[in-house]
């Protein structure tokens, strides 16, 4: 009896666990982003990332070998000024899985992915995705920088959620709680360095030459820039309310505020200092005085943290030096730079786009 009841509780035991091993080969449930139950792998070993920031994220987790394709904007435009895609020049060589913000459907069937990525999809359009290639499709929202504005002291933000939820599929969550321990320690160091400024003290700043689907000049600017959240700066355009966090103003506006200090988006450079020989604008306390600073663009094909950090120091040294004496700001960025995407890429971007600096305006 002792024997016909060890094998029975053997065979029990054999089979629920060949059942338990069933359940899991079928996959694992996440809820996406926008609220989709998808049943992903419980292994994922090849994913295809779609639009701003998907690759980015799986970057920052250390998951740059299971991308198989990349966007056609990456491949040929963003190589040489997306630090993500500095760090990684191998991507150069793999195949377009999206041109514009159109998925190459056939291309994604034919790489075999065991897992799509899609950021700012709609539900619809994830699921359509889905239907039409039989992978699972997992939608994240990890920033957009141009439209919205992203508060890292807040760990519900939609960049957290995204790292957090794509950390849970690909076992990674302790890089995405260490990345996002690094971002609030930032965070933290910038409140102690500039918290107790007052009102009276600070300069008053502008940021001008931000990108919105397009390329715009001076009068383009935001009203919550987030390195000037982070360092507690007196943005002239904090007080306008919009939709967007990125405006577009008048000049007779931008010479009313008449700000202490200008920064400007270096990826528009070309266009604000062409802005700047208008006479009108020479009358501006921040042209007059020199005042112009260069700073490299977060929001481009999504939001690049990495910079927003960076930016923020920079600007902190420009706007009070003696609380930022200890920070050199070129090598901060590389700090930074180096524990998001792996390695030191602050001299590259420079070389392309001119880097932190005092700015010289054309005589007229």
């Amino acid at each position: 009896m002792r024997k016909v009841l060890f094998i029975f509780l053997l065979s029990v035991f054999i089979f629920g666990a060949l059942g338990i091993s069933s359940a899991m080969d079928k996959g694992i449930e996440v809820v996406d982003m926008v609220g989709r139950h998808v049943i992903v792998p419980v292994k994922v070993s090849r994913i295809c990332p779609l639009k701003w920031g998907s690759t980015r994220i799986l970057v920052y987790l250390n998951a740059s070998k299971k991308i198989v394709g990349i966007s056609e904007f990456e491949k040929n435009r963003g190589m040489k000024v997306l630090p993500y895609l500095i760090a990684h020049p191998e991507f150069k060589n793999l195949p377009i899985v999206q041109t514009g913000f159109s998925p190459n459907v056939e291309k994604i069937i034919e790489l075999r992915p065991d897992l799509i990525i899609a950021s700012y999809y709609t539900a619809g359009e994830a699921d359509k995705l889905q239907e039409r290639t039989g992978i699972p499709v997992v939608v994240i929202k990890p920033g957009l920088g141009a439209k919205e504005y992203v508060d890292y002291s807040d760990d519900s933000n939609t960049f957290y959620r995204s790292l957090r939820l794509v950390a849970k599929i690909l076992h990674k969550d302790s890089r995405a709680e260490e990345i996002i321990g690094y971002v609030k320690s930032i965070v933290k160091d910038l409140s102690r360095r500039t918290g107790g400024i007052s009102e009276r003290e600070k300069p008053r700043v502008y940021i001008g030459g931000l990108s919105r689907h397009g390329s715009f000049g001076i009068t383009s600017t935001q009203t919550r820039y987030p390195p000037f959240v982070l360092v507690n700066a007196k943005n002239v355009a904090s007080g306008i309310s919009s939709r967007s966090n990125t405006i577009q103003i008048s000049r007779e506006r931008l010479i009313a505020w008449d700000p202490d200090v200008m920064f400007i988006d270096e990826v528009n450079l070309k266009l604000v200092l062409k802005d700047l020989e208008r006479l009108e604008y020479r009358q501006i306390k921040a042209v007059r005085n020199g005042k112009l600073y260069g700073v490299f663009p977060y929001p481009r094909y999504g939001l690049n943290h990495e910079i927003v950090l960076a930016n923020a120091y920079y600007i902190g040294k420009v706007l009070y030096p003696d609380r930022f004496k200890d920070i050199n700001p070129e090598k901060k960025a590389d700090e930074i730079f180096s524990f998001f995407i792996g390695k030191p890429c602050y001299r590259t971007l420079a070389e392309k786009l001119g880097g932190y600096r005092r700015l010289t305006l054309l005589k007229k």
